[in-house]
Parts: structure tokens; sequence; C-alpha cells
């Protein structure tokens, strides 16, 4: 009940709305201050696997700094917030929306990787098949790539086992 009245007060209060990082081309040191420690506490959340509040903490988070929600280690921990609160879709499109973000090539195999392993947990093979075989176009001989190759033999297996 106090997340919602905290999404209200939000709402109706202007003066909450949005902290942004820089102000007047110096980085404001307390704006910062609470971004991070709003970031630690969601990582902290996730790590005890308390999806609900994880998920609650993010969205205060691109309330507060909204040029961070495409942000692709901020998009990678919502996806691990929406997986874990047993919404597997609504991580699939955050993940398919940061991809065409202009996202950097030091996440995108991340991205594409958490993808595909999310569509093989939902049965979604031809997507999963096209992530990890994107993984291993764009990023060969990474570590990424080692995994990307063993999702690869994963899905060709369950293809097997659906075939007649």
């Amino acid at each position: 009940m106090d997340a919602f009245f905290a999404s209200v007060e939000q709402v109706l209060n202007p003066e909450l709305k949005g902290k942004p990082l820089i102000v007047g081309g110096e980085l404001d040191r307390k704006a910062l201050s609470d971004y991070n420690s709003r970031y630690l506490r969601l990582r902290n959340l996730l790590a005890q696997r308390l999806y609900p509040e994880a998920l609650e903490e993010l969205s205060i988070i691109e309330w507060e700094t909204p040029e961070e929600k495409m942000s692709p280690s901020l998009n990678l921990l919502k996806v691990e917030a929406l997986a874990g609160n047993g919404q597997p879709r609504k991580a699939i499109v955050c993940l398919e929306r940061a991809l065409l973000a202009a996202a950097d090539d030091t996440f995108r195999p991340r991205l594409r990787l958490k993808l595909a392993e999310l569509c093989l947990a939902n049965g979604l093979l031809a997507k999963a098949r096209v992530q990890a075989e994107e993984i291993r176009r764009e990023s060969p001989q990474s570590p990424d790539e080692v995994e990307a190759r063993a999702l690869l033999a994963e899905v060709e297996r369950r293809v097997q086992e659906a075939r007649p």
C-alpha cells in the first residue's frame, strides 16, 4: 500500500518529477548519490530475490532519472526482476526494445544472450535460434559466443524432440 501512495505522490507532486544528474553543465552530486543508492538497493533486492520490491525500486529509478530508462545495464536488471516476478513476456519485450535502442557493442551480446535464454525457456525456439546466431555473427570467439553455441545446441535438441 505504501508503494501505491508513493506513486500517487510522484504524480501529484511536480517537484519530485525527475532529478537530472547534470545541472548547468556540472554534476549534481546529491542526485548522483541518490541514484547510486537506489541502484545498489535494486541490486541487493535482486540478489535476495525480492522481485516485487525490485520492480518498485526500478520504477522509482526510472521516474527520477528518465535518461537511464534505456540504459543496457538497468535493462538487464529490469529483465531479471520481470522474469523473477513471473512476467517473462514483458521481460522479452523489454530486451527487444533495449536491442532497438542504441546499445553499444559491449552490451549487445549480453542483451541478445539473455533474450535467447528467455525465449528458449518460454518455448520460442525460432527467436532463440535467431538471437544465438546473431551473437555468433556479431561477436565471434567471445565468452558470449561460447554460451550462444550451447544455446543453439539446446534449441536443436528441443527441435529434434518435437519432430515426430
